[in-house]
């Protein structure tokens, strides 16, 4: 069966999270941090990708990436993790995917959403077993119960914002299924709301 085809949208951060093939380390020293950070730098300065902030686990990454053209974030991905997973085949003699499926993205509202998320790649991901019984049970602090959602929006690639914003995204999902014709820029689909992010190093 052929997989479900993903809709990106220019000028829209990303929130990007790939972990490693049943979660076992895909990072193994210094010089494989280093070299999947040039990697990746490289690759987003070839596609025009903004890439706004990362961190790396040692069996996952997280990052923020913002394209000019919506077509240029499943390149960056593809050959990033692709040239990346036959560098630690050849180093460590080893063969298969180094990677668990897919990546999960999910776009991100600018102003307070885009911060949030910024504060949560900065901590370990959620474990699986934080599930919604035991959310309920557990007295969160408002950046816990923050992180839980994005969490969990995430986990399903689902867009994280407000109501409006979550509605526009749906909107622009609905439209292309339908392939019906979008107003587009020269950058691509119109971006979603007219508030942008600055531009934030990590």
């Amino acid at each position: 069966m052929p997989r479900k085809s993903r809709n990106y949208f220019a000028n829209t951060p990303y929130l990007i999270f790939q972990f490693g093939y049943n979660f076992q380390p895909c990072f193994f020293d210094k010089a494989d941090y280093q070299f999947f950070i040039e990697l990746i730098e490289t690759n987003c300065l070839q596609f025009q990708v903004q890439l706004n902030k990362y961190q790396l686990f040692n069996n996952q990454f997280l990052m923020v990436i913002t394209a000019a053209q919506s077509h240029s974030i499943p390149k960056v991905l593809q050959s990033t993790c692709s040239i990346y997973g036959r560098y630690v085949n050849e180093k460590y003699d080893r063969s298969g995917s180094l990677w668990q499926g897919r990546h999960k993205a999910s776009p991100v509202q600018a102003g307070q959403f885009l911060d949030a998320v910024y504060q949560f790649i900065q901590m370990p991901i959620l474990p699986k077993s934080f599930n919604r019984s035991k959310q309920a049970e557990l007295p969160l602090s408002v950046e816990e119960q923050t992180s839980w959602l994005i969490h969990q929006n995430l986990t399903k690639n689902q867009p994280i914002g407000d109501e409006t914003f979550l509605r526009t995204v749906s909107n622009h999902k609905m439209v292309q299924r339908r392939k019906t014709i979008v107003p587009r820029t020269r950058n691509g689909l119109m971006p979603l709301l007219s508030d942008r992010p600055g531009i934030m190093r990590s």
